[in-house]
Protein backbone atom coordinates (compact mmCIF):
# COMPACT_ATOMS: atom_id res chain seq x y z
CA UNK A 1 0.00 0.00 0.00
CA UNK A 2 3.00 2.36 0.91
CA UNK A 3 4.54 1.50 -2.21
CA UNK A 4 1.45 2.99 -4.28
CA UNK A 5 0.84 5.76 -2.48
CA UNK A 6 4.68 6.93 -2.77
CA UNK A 7 4.25 6.21 -6.73
CA UNK A 8 1.16 8.19 -6.88
CA UNK A 9 3.20 10.98 -4.75
CA UNK A 10 5.95 10.94 -7.30
CA UNK A 11 3.71 11.16 -10.29
CA UNK A 12 2.28 14.46 -9.07
CA UNK A 13 5.42 15.69 -8.01
CA UNK A 14 6.98 15.07 -11.48
CA UNK A 15 3.11 16.34 -13.15
CA UNK A 16 4.32 20.22 -11.55
CA UNK A 17 7.25 22.18 -12.31
CA UNK A 18 9.72 24.02 -9.43
CA UNK A 19 7.67 27.33 -9.62
CA UNK A 20 4.36 25.55 -9.17
CA UNK A 21 5.82 23.27 -5.93
CA UNK A 22 7.27 26.21 -4.13
CA UNK A 23 3.85 28.09 -4.74
CA UNK A 24 2.22 25.16 -2.77
CA UNK A 25 4.53 24.98 -0.13
CA UNK A 26 4.82 28.86 0.14
CA UNK A 27 1.42 30.11 -0.06
CA UNK A 28 0.41 33.66 0.28
CA UNK A 29 0.44 35.63 3.07
CA UNK A 30 -1.59 38.33 3.15
CA UNK A 31 0.48 41.67 4.76
CA UNK A 32 -2.56 41.90 7.28
CA UNK A 33 -1.09 38.88 8.60
CA UNK A 34 2.46 39.62 7.89
CA UNK A 35 2.81 43.12 9.27
CA UNK A 36 1.90 42.40 12.79
CA UNK A 37 4.91 39.80 12.48
CA UNK A 38 6.86 42.06 10.89
CA UNK A 39 6.77 44.76 14.58
CA UNK A 40 7.42 41.65 16.71
CA UNK A 41 10.45 40.85 14.94
CA UNK A 42 11.52 44.41 15.24
CA UNK A 43 10.39 43.96 19.29
CA UNK A 44 12.72 40.98 19.01
CA UNK A 45 15.77 42.69 17.27
CA UNK A 46 15.20 45.24 20.19
CA UNK A 47 15.84 43.00 22.86
CA UNK A 48 18.61 41.42 20.99
CA UNK A 49 20.47 45.03 20.37
CA UNK A 50 19.82 45.54 24.34
CA UNK A 51 21.69 42.59 24.93
CA UNK A 52 24.86 43.43 22.66
CA UNK A 53 25.03 46.79 24.47
CA UNK A 54 24.77 45.73 27.76
CA UNK A 55 28.04 43.38 27.07
CA UNK A 56 29.78 46.38 25.37
CA UNK A 57 29.16 48.19 28.59
CA UNK A 58 26.18 50.56 27.15
CA UNK A 59 23.73 50.69 29.66
CA UNK A 60 21.41 53.28 29.07
CA UNK A 61 21.59 52.48 25.33
CA UNK A 62 20.38 48.63 26.42
CA UNK A 63 17.66 50.00 28.88
CA UNK A 64 16.43 52.76 25.96
CA UNK A 65 16.51 48.96 23.49
CA UNK A 66 14.35 47.16 26.19
CA UNK A 67 11.90 50.26 26.34
CA UNK A 68 11.75 50.60 22.43
CA UNK A 69 11.06 46.82 22.25
CA UNK A 70 7.97 47.21 24.94
CA UNK A 71 7.01 50.10 22.68
CA UNK A 72 6.85 47.84 19.71
CA UNK A 73 5.40 45.10 21.55
CA UNK A 74 2.30 46.95 21.99
CA UNK A 75 1.96 48.17 18.73
CA UNK A 76 1.98 44.47 17.19
CA UNK A 77 -1.40 43.56 19.00
CA UNK A 78 -2.92 46.27 18.75
CA UNK A 79 -1.80 46.16 14.73
CA UNK A 80 -3.00 42.50 14.33
CA UNK A 81 -6.12 43.36 15.68
CA UNK A 82 -6.74 46.66 13.98
CA UNK A 83 -6.25 44.96 10.52
CA UNK A 84 -7.91 41.07 11.50
CA UNK A 85 -4.58 39.55 11.06
CA UNK A 86 -4.18 37.85 13.88
CA UNK A 87 -3.15 34.22 13.81
CA UNK A 88 -1.87 31.27 16.50
CA UNK A 89 1.48 31.94 14.66
CA UNK A 90 1.71 35.67 15.66
CA UNK A 91 0.69 34.70 19.21
CA UNK A 92 3.72 32.18 19.58
CA UNK A 93 5.90 34.61 17.90
CA UNK A 94 4.85 37.61 20.22
CA UNK A 95 5.23 35.39 22.96
CA UNK A 96 8.73 34.13 22.32
CA UNK A 97 9.82 38.00 21.56
CA UNK A 98 8.34 38.88 24.97
CA UNK A 99 10.58 36.03 27.07
CA UNK A 100 13.57 37.73 25.04
CA UNK A 101 12.45 41.06 25.24
CA UNK A 102 11.50 41.19 29.04
CA UNK A 103 12.76 38.46 30.28
CA UNK A 104 16.35 37.69 29.02
CA UNK A 105 17.23 40.92 28.08
CA UNK A 106 16.82 42.39 31.47
CA UNK A 107 18.38 39.86 33.31
CA UNK A 108 21.67 39.95 31.29
CA UNK A 109 21.66 43.97 31.34
CA UNK A 110 20.98 43.51 35.47
CA UNK A 111 23.84 40.88 35.77
CA UNK A 112 26.33 42.75 33.60
CA UNK A 113 25.79 46.46 35.13
CA UNK A 114 25.99 44.92 38.99
CA UNK A 115 25.07 41.87 39.64
CA UNK A 116 28.35 40.04 38.67
CA UNK A 117 29.81 41.83 41.57
CA UNK A 118 28.39 39.13 43.90
CA UNK A 119 29.31 36.41 41.20
CA UNK A 120 27.05 32.59 42.17
CA UNK A 121 24.03 34.49 44.02
CA UNK A 122 23.88 37.38 41.19
CA UNK A 123 23.65 34.71 38.92
CA UNK A 124 21.15 32.72 40.63
CA UNK A 125 18.89 35.65 40.93
CA UNK A 126 18.98 36.24 36.90
CA UNK A 127 18.42 32.78 36.78
CA UNK A 128 15.58 32.76 39.45
CA UNK A 129 13.88 36.00 36.98
CA UNK A 130 14.72 34.05 33.94
CA UNK A 131 12.86 31.18 34.66
CA UNK A 132 9.82 32.92 36.50
CA UNK A 133 8.97 34.98 33.02
CA UNK A 134 9.54 31.74 30.94
CA UNK A 135 6.66 29.99 33.34
CA UNK A 136 4.74 33.01 33.41
CA UNK A 137 4.28 33.17 29.79
CA UNK A 138 3.94 29.53 29.43
CA UNK A 139 1.29 29.51 31.86
CA UNK A 140 -0.33 32.33 29.97
CA UNK A 141 -0.35 30.95 26.59
CA UNK A 142 -1.86 27.81 27.91
CA UNK A 143 -4.33 30.17 29.37
CA UNK A 144 -5.33 31.83 26.39
CA UNK A 145 -5.50 28.22 24.78
CA UNK A 146 -8.47 26.96 26.59
CA UNK A 147 -6.72 24.24 27.93
CA UNK A 148 -5.93 25.55 31.01
CA UNK A 149 -5.83 23.09 34.17
CA UNK A 150 -4.76 25.69 36.89
CA UNK A 151 -7.97 26.82 38.46
CA UNK A 152 -8.14 30.75 38.90
CA UNK A 153 -6.88 32.62 41.41
CA UNK A 154 -7.47 35.11 43.79
CA UNK A 155 -5.52 38.11 43.26
CA UNK A 156 -3.05 38.03 46.49
CA UNK A 157 -2.41 33.59 45.25
CA UNK A 158 -1.48 35.50 41.45
CA UNK A 159 0.73 37.64 43.57
CA UNK A 160 2.82 35.61 45.55
CA UNK A 161 3.13 32.84 42.98
CA UNK A 162 4.74 34.98 40.05
CA UNK A 163 7.64 35.39 40.87
CA UNK A 164 8.42 37.50 37.87
CA UNK A 165 6.40 40.22 39.16
CA UNK A 166 7.64 40.33 42.77
CA UNK A 167 11.33 39.87 41.60
CA UNK A 168 11.44 42.30 38.81
CA UNK A 169 8.65 44.13 37.76
CA UNK A 170 5.55 43.89 35.29
CA UNK A 171 5.40 42.55 31.33
CA UNK A 172 7.93 45.67 30.60
CA UNK A 173 10.39 44.84 33.60
CA UNK A 174 10.65 47.77 35.19
CA UNK A 175 9.22 47.27 38.49
CA UNK A 176 5.37 48.34 37.31
CA UNK A 177 3.13 48.64 40.07
CA UNK A 178 -0.20 50.46 39.84
CA UNK A 179 -0.40 52.48 43.06
CA UNK A 180 -3.07 55.03 44.72
CA UNK A 181 -2.60 57.91 46.75
CA UNK A 182 -5.14 59.76 48.27
CA UNK A 183 -7.65 58.07 45.61
CA UNK A 184 -5.15 59.50 42.82
CA UNK A 185 -4.03 56.50 40.57
CA UNK A 186 -0.37 56.90 39.52
CA UNK A 187 1.94 54.05 38.07
CA UNK A 188 5.42 53.78 39.38
CA UNK A 189 8.63 52.24 36.93
CA UNK A 190 11.94 51.56 38.62
CA UNK A 191 14.59 50.02 37.60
Amino acid sequence: MSEAKNKQDQTWDSDLSASELRRLRFRNIPLRVVLPNIVTLLALCMGLTAIRYAIEGRFETAVTAVMMAAVLDGLDGRIARALKGTSRFGAELDSLSDFVDFGVAPAVILYLWSLHEIKGLGWFAVLVFVIAAALRLARFNVMISGNCIIAPLSASVRFRNSLYEIYGGHKYCLCHRDRSVNGEPYSAFLW
